[in-house]
């Protein structure tokens, strides 16, 4: 199988000394891991790699090392090579070079909501995800470990970034959701502008009633749907703003003086 360029992303680890990073295969999932390669050069504050030799076959682990007292972090969680676009773990993600990281997967999304794969097709909740990761990326593509250690110890800027990437981890999933919620609820509009597999609405009439089969996906109307989609999108966005600190202004509004953004300094204007 021809190999790949992916790019591994990572979570800080524990051991602000870390100088190396190590690159594990395996045929299968729970397999025996083996060293691919030699030691990566790491400098504390990457969160990256550029991978060449990705194979679609393989399942990858990585972690990270510390020559100077011998000392090995703990192996990350398996990522497979042949879902590395649309797959990922929170501790290591694999992606395109141009999606950027996608720190949940399909699983994640199933998991999550409690669908399956029945209710929406997986090809379906992995576009959503790829959109889902523009928004992230779109929205945090200033965010990085320099955020916090303006303020915090490294120590404490570690723990404050990797926590920050379970909350977007989480919002990933929220957008997803909403994208194919809001796909179903269109799926519903565009039937019954057909006059296919219209739903009937609740219906009561003196003592007849007509009401739909609430018991399966494809009986519900678009307005569940939407309902569905309004909710995870709101939960999204509420998420990513836990991570938007308010703007503080650190001098007058002189211009090229220093205020405090979201995800950032920059000069006010």
């Amino acid at each position: 199988m021809a190999t790949k360029h992916a790019v591994f992303t990572f979570a800080l680890p524990e051991d602000p000394d870390s100088n190396f990073l190590r690159i594990y295969d395996a045929d299968t999932e729970t397999g025996a891991y083996t060293q691919v390669g030699v030691d990566i050069t790491y400098d504390y504050g990457t969160i990256s790699y550029e991978f060449e030799d990705l194979n679609e076959s393989k399942w990858y682990k990585i972690q990270f090392y510390e020559s100077v007292d011998d000392q090995l972090g703990p192996l990350s969680e398996a990522v497979d090579g042949a879902n590395f676009s649309d797959r990922g773990s929170l501790f290591l993600a694999i992606s395109t070079s141009t999606d950027g990281a996608n720190y949940a997967s399909t699983d994640d999304v199933y998991e999550y909501s409690g669908l399956l794969t029945t209710d929406v097709e997986s090809t379906r909740v992995s576009q959503a995800l790829r959109r889902s990761r523009s928004i992230i990326d779109l929205r945090t593509a200033e965010m990085g470990l320099d955020r916090f250690l303006n303020t915090f110890s490294t120590s404490v800027s570690r723990k404050k970034y990797n926590a920050s990437l379970r909350v977007l981890k989480e919002a990933e999933i929220c957008f997803a959701l909403s994208m194919v919620y809001s796909g179903l609820s269109d799926d519903k509009i565009m039937e019954g502008i057909r006059g296919e597999n219209a739903v009937i609405e609740n219906v009561s009439i003196g003592e007849s009633s007509i009401s739909q089969d609430t018991g399966a996906m494809g009986s519900r109307s678009y307005t569940y749907f939407s309902a569905l989609s309004l909710k995870y999108g709101n939960i999204g966005t509420s998420l990513l703003a836990m991570l938007e600190s308010s703007s503080i202004i650190m001098t007058s509004k002189e211009p090229g003086a220093l205020a405090w953004y979201p995800f950032g300094w920059k000069a006010v204007v």
